[in-house]
């Protein structure tokens, strides 16, 4: 026996089956709309924490104008057009010499200018003992924030013995210029 369906019932199930259709779209477009949402939602929270971490940053401009003042009248000083490898590398060799450490090779890097204060690098490789290395890198230190080790690397010295080290160091030398 074979079951008949009306022409009643099979518009019914079109129209059933568009409505489903219609709804399975409205349902992806809305859950996709929701992740739209949690999206800006997140985006808006991170911008928000920016902001405050900004406004934090400039409440505290009094703090950092007292910071600055407090140093840069311990920063050298020098003419637009003095060159100031001859500073920093006699301020080096007398450090070295000092300290019993001896300066094999120096390279000096470009000047570059980061927001009214200058910079300049020098690489050196040099030797010295661990006894005297340390001494070295505290009067280094001891320069104050003008004079920055950036970087060191040192490994035993072939042929010195047990205290014979070789070191290399990026030296970073902070300064400003005289308007002429």
């Amino acid at each position: 026996m074979a079951m008949m369906v009306s022409q009643r019932e099979k518009a019914m199930l079109v129209v059933v089956g568009i409505l489903l259709l219609y709804a399975m779209t409205i349902g992806v477009s809305f859950k996709r709309r929701m992740a739209e949402i949690a999206d800006l939602r997140e985006t808006r929270a991170r911008a928000e924490r920016e902001l405050a971490d900004k406004r934090a940053l400039v409440a505290r401009r009094d703090d950092w104008q007292r910071n600055y003042d407090a140093i840069s009248g311990r920063m050298p000083v020098f003419g637009a057009t003095q060159r100031v490898q001859t500073h920093w590398m006699a301020l080096l060799n007398r450090l070295a010499t000092e300290n019993e450490v001896t300066l094999l090779k120096t390279q000096v890097g470009d000047e570059k200018e980061v927001g009214g204060v200058f910079e300049t690098t020098i690489d050196c490789d040099c030797e010295g003992s661990l006894e005297a290395f340390v001494p070295f890198l505290h009067a280094i230190y001891s320069e104050g924030a003008m004079l920055d080790v950036r970087k060191v690397s040192m490994r035993p010295q072939s042929g010195k013995g047990a205290g014979g080290l070789r070191a290399t160091l990026s030296l970073c030398c902070a300064y400003m210029r005289a308007d002429e």
